[in-house]
């Protein structure tokens, strides 16, 4: 399997480029943990990079944050706060060294607990992991644990019965959507300011849009894809993360585009002089009806799209409610999929408390 190591990521143009984009020269440093919790990604590498707080000081504060957030969210399957510990005292690698996040648990790290949201997968250790994970690494991120998922991503609220259903930071009464919704919970509650995120049909798009984070599903391909264990055709899921800051996801989609073959969109800082051609539509393929706010927030972002000089045009569905079937089908093959594995992998036949 090829890997994507640290010191490659580090040489890449995107690296290079992040680099730059987090500036130089000394700045007021966080004066509190409450500070740090408020800084996005590239403000907090800053920091570590002035000098004015170290990778410990950070990963501490993260962790105390952690502890003290999960007793009310449920967002951490498995925490490795010591390892977190242990990487932000080595030597600094990577334009973000220092910068706390979270693996979501669908996502092997070798030496830790993987249950893919599924009490059929509770004592499983990874032996393994990805050039995804390798490439999230090579940023200089220090992940603090697993974040929490339905049973294998399946489904957009993020409640397993492996564990205890996560609960979103603005309101525990209320839902943080799925399937990335402990990496939401956690971003949202300030614990850190990204999170590692995946995406197949909605997974980054709905936990953001309920927890009040920049969501951005990139193009499949564009970023390093976990290794397939199906032989479905078509991959649905595509890799990123959940951040508060559009820079965060800029620069770290930037970072990201590592050995693939689509054109990099590489980082941007600013307004594009390219004029685009954007169409939208606020109806459902079913006819069902769509939230006033929503439908709302949806011609704001068009009016100033186009206020930004690009061609925009409001649409009917560009789709009917067919696709929504053939989607759930292949959705569902999916899950038989992971099932099959599994009783190929034990040598029994799964049952009800094995599985959703």
């Amino acid at each position: 399997m090829s890997t994507i190591s640290r010191r490659g990521a580090l040489k890449s143009t995107a690296a290079i480029s992040m680099l730059a984009s987090i500036g130089c020269g000394k700045s007021q440093g966080p004066a509190s943990d409450a500070d740090l919790a408020n800084l996005d990604a590239i403000a907090t590498a800053q920091a570590i990079k002035n000098g004015d707080v170290t990778a410990l000081e950070v990963i501490n504060a993260a962790i105390t944050r952690a502890e003290s957030a999960n007793q009310k969210i449920h967002a951490i399957v498995s925490p490795y706060f010591d390892t977190a510990r242990d990487k932000a005292t080595a030597a600094p690698e990577g334009p973000w060294f220092g910068v706390p996040t979270f693996i979501k648990d669908l996502n092997d790290v070798i030496g830790q607990r993987t249950s893919f949201g599924s009490r059929a997968y509770a004592n499983y250790i990874a032996s393994e992991q990805s050039p995804l994970v390798d490439a999230i690494f090579g940023t200089g991120l220090i992940s603090l644990g697993k974040s929490s998922t339905p049973e294998f991503g399946l489904t957009a609220t993020t409640e397993p019965m492996l564990g205890e259903p996560t609960r979103n930071p603005w309101n525990t009464d209320y839902s943080v959507g799925g399937s990335s919704g402990g990496a939401a919970a956690l971003a949202a509650a300030r614990v850190t300011p990204v999170a590692h995120a995946s995406d197949g049909g909605g997974s980054i798009r709905i936990p953001a849009s309920c927890c009040g984070l920049v969501g951005l599903k990139p193009s499949r391909g564009r970023t390093p894809l976990p290794p397939r264990k199906s032989p479905r055709p078509v991959e649905l899921t595509t890799q990123l993360a959940v951040t508060r800051t559009v820079r965060d996801t800029a620069a770290f989609l930037s970072m990201m585009e590592l050995d693939n073959e689509l054109p990099p969109v590489g980082l941007v800082e600013g307004p594009s002089s390219d004029r685009k051609k954007i169409a939208f539509f606020t109806e459902t393929p079913t006819g069902a009806a769509v939230d006033p706010e929503v439908v709302a927030s949806t011609r704001a972002v068009a009016d100033q799209l186009e206020d930004l000089g690009h061609e925009v045009s409001e649409i009917t569905s560009p789709f009917d409610a067919g696709v929504l079937q053939d989607f759930t089908i292949y959705w569902g093959a999916g899950a038989a999929g992971a099932v099959a594995d599994w009783e190929k992998a034990t040598g029994r036949p799964a049952g009800y408390t094995d599985f959703e």
